[in-house]
């Protein structure tokens, strides 16, 4: 169905008699650590030579790039026993690091959870770094997990879009250029004309 808009706020459909287009699903490729999160559409339309990447989200959680005396909520970040010069530490959470980490993976899964429930996204790539990789695809819903169709577990965070397409292997082949060619197979060398 084609638009037809006489100004900008009034736009009415109108009727063709061509079929309409099929609407192309959404591809995403998602490259995650514990310090970021980026996601891209990926447009493999072939109207352009090499596939692109849109940034549709990025997100940085902040927990990972603060101290860990800032979360903690004495006045200085450490409980000090009574009587003790320098005192020994009581009285702290041992696993800190590891609550936050698991925290962290939650929030990750929870963003591509809420990405890939999209009806339009057809299947994802995802580049997980080691550490986080096999965490992140368990806590995703079975639905997720199964439009994953290719998993990389590297930290490909700070690689550039054109790196990211070789690593994903979505850079199509180039088209041998065709060259006219003699009977006998020789190529025809022309001369300009003066």
């Amino acid at each position: 169905m084609l638009i037809s808009c006489r100004t900008k706020t009034q736009c009415q459909p109108r009727a063709s008699s061509a079929k309409p287009w099929k609407s192309m699903k959404k591809q995403l490729l998602i490259v995650t650590d514990l310090g970021s999160f980026k996601a891209y559409t990926v447009d493999d339309s072939r109207l352009n030579t090499t596939p692109r990447l849109e940034l549709i989200e990025h997100f940085i959680p902040p927990e990972p790039h603060r101290k860990i005396a800032d979360n903690l909520s004495d006045l200085a970040g450490r409980y000090r026993s009574a009587g003790a010069k320098g005192g020994a530490t009581f009285g702290e959470r041992h696993n800190i690091e590891l609550e936050e980490r698991k925290r962290l993976i939650r929030q990750l899964a929870k963003r591509l959870n809420r990405l890939m429930d999209d009806a339009e996204v057809d299947y994802c790539y995802l580049a997980a770094s080691k550490e986080i990789n096999q965490q992140i695809l368990a806590a995703l819903s079975p639905a997720a997990q199964a439009r994953v169709k290719k998993n990389m577990p590297a930290d490909l965070i700070k690689a550039s879009k054109g790196k990211l397409l070789d690593y994903f292997g979505l850079r199509r082949e180039k088209r041998p250029v065709l060259t006219p060619r003699l009977a006998n197979g020789a190529i025809p060398q022309f001369r300009p004309v003066l």
